[in-house]
């Protein structure tokens, strides 16, 4: 059986990234699409930059699925 494609966009502006301490976390504002709430967490962990996409739908809602293609686009305060 044949599911119907629903697409978004789903972008967050994180301002001053660099001065994320170690295991400190940034999150953007949980946004609704098709009834279901994201949002795009960021963490410095072990020397690295972590991006995250949360599904914010509680787990006890029942039985159901989301298969998701995520794309990252980083750019600078100079835009580049």
């Amino acid at each position: 059986m044949s599911t119907a494609v629903k697409e978004f966009l789903l972008t967050h502006v994180f301002e001053n990234i660099s001065t994320l301490k170690e295991n400190e976390r940034f999150y953007s504002p949980v946004v609704d699409h098709f009834n279901v709430p994201w949002r795009i967490g960021c963490v410095r962990a072990g020397g690295f930059f972590g991006l995250y996409v949360f599904c914010e739908k509680p787990k006890d809602f029942g039985e159901w699925a989301i298969n998701t293609v995520v794309t990252v686009e980083l750019i600078s305060a100079t835009g580049r």
